[in-house]
């Protein structure tokens, strides 16, 4: 929030506008505090629209989308063993709520602000599937994909590797 904050005041007089990602809940939030997800949807969705208002009120309009989470929950870091937060990845557990909640909550606000899911990476392409299959494709207006490869270089500025989903011309 309080980077939020400081590039609205930077910015207020400025042209410019801004797709606010709030995300990593503090651990005093979770109903786990080993999970960065359990947190309640309706306090997450409350706190968006506290922000929003917040921004607008320094420069209005200066939000044009607003990012449900960023990369939990189709990251939830695979460096720590195959089944390391898999209860994070299922939006059925958290993630599905809290973007209904937050969707449903911004649009009160200002249904001009474009909701925008949360990062698919680490190629979790499963993860928009399985927000189609929970009812939520009228829940996020743009679809966030964060796209990560090792395939750049400064030799090589497009990835090349064709049998990977992250192939650029694919």
């Amino acid at each position: 929030f309080m980077h939020g904050a400081r590039i609205a005041n930077k910015h207020a007089n400025k042209p410019f506008r801004y797709s606010l990602c709030i995300y990593d809940s503090p651990e005093w939030a979770r109903a786990d505090k080993d999970r960065v997800l359990s947190f309640k949807a309706k306090d997450f969705a409350e706190f968006t629209v506290a922000v929003l208002k917040y921004c607008d009120s320094i420069a209005p309009g200066v939000v044009f989308a607003v990012e449900v989470e960023n990369e939990h929950p189709t990251g939830t870091w695979l460096d720590a063993g195959p089944d390391h937060g898999t209860d994070q990845r299922d939006p059925s557990w958290y993630y599905a709520d809290i973007l209904r909640e937050t969707y449903r909550a911004v649009k009160a606000y200002n249904k001009d602000i474009l909701v925008v899911m949360d990062a698919i990476w680490s190629e979790a392409y499963h993860h928009l599937d399985d927000l189609y299959q929970l009812g939520l494709k009228d829940f996020f207006d743009r679809i966030n994909v964060h796209y990560y490869t090792e395939d750049y270089t400064q030799d090589n500025p497009a990835p090349n590797d064709k049998t990977r989903m992250l192939h650029f011309p694919t």
